[in-house]
């Protein structure tokens, strides 16, 4: 037979025998009441009733001290697929990029994205990279590293360029516009005219974009 019970850290234990019957009785008292378990009327009987809970004992004390989290669904997500990029995901909810429902371009990108939404939100779940065949592996201290003291997301170094500000790329004349400037990360671009278009670049390559650089 198997119970399940929420609020195990309300639980208690106690063992005791009845000198007028004999019988051992384990005790466990939760929240709603107790539940008493007949242990039997034997010396051999309380020495097993001990030797079970202490092994009891000792496998809840292996599991404590190799705690390893897992995945839960409200935790926060980036998310790996090599066709569109990198998404974002907390507390079960996607969320859209410069790009759309395209993926951001890096994977560092979507983590400092996913560290500013929990410090925006005040939600401090752990924190998973979900790769393209559902592995998962552990980034809290990624996030972690990315906020401050007081739980906010730490500024972009490198940042030059407003969302909206018009740059050229490399020796071409065509003007690209910034969806993002993630400094040393990179920026998000879309040619200008056409949002679909877009390329992913560093500083070295960008330069401001003024007019008379423009073909006549």
């Amino acid at each position: 037979m198997q119970a399940d019970y929420t609020g195990w850290e309300t639980l208690s234990f106690s063992a005791d025998r009845d000198m007028s019957t004999g019988t051992i009785t384990l005790t466990i008292t939760t929240d709603d009441g107790e539940i008493r378990i007949d242990a039997g009327r034997s010396e051999d009987d309380a020495a097993s009733l001990r030797d079970n809970l202490k092994s009891a004992s000792d496998e809840a004390g292996q599991i404590a001290d190799n705690w390893q989290d897992i995945p839960e669904e409200d935790d926060g997500y980036v998310t790996e697929d090599y066709r569109s990029g990198y998404g974002v995901m907390l507390e079960r909810t996607h969320h859209d990029t410069p790009w759309g429902a395209r993926g951001y371009p890096s994977r560092e990108i979507a983590t400092y994205e996913l560290a500013k939404l929990m410090g925006d939100s005040g939600v401090f779940f752990n924190s998973w990279i979900q790769r393209e065949r559902g592995i998962t592996d552990p980034i809290s201290d990624d996030i972690n590293a990315l906020l401050d003291d007081e739980g906010k997301v730490k500024p972009l170094q490198g940042v030059r360029y407003q969302e909206g500000d018009n740059v050229l790329i490399g020796d071409y004349d065509y003007p690209y516009v910034v969806d993002k400037d993630y400094g040393t990360l990179g920026v998000m671009l879309h040619i200008s005219g056409d949002p679909s278009i877009t390329e992913f670049e560093s500083h070295e390559n960008l330069k401001p974009y003024q007019e008379e650089d423009c073909d006549e």
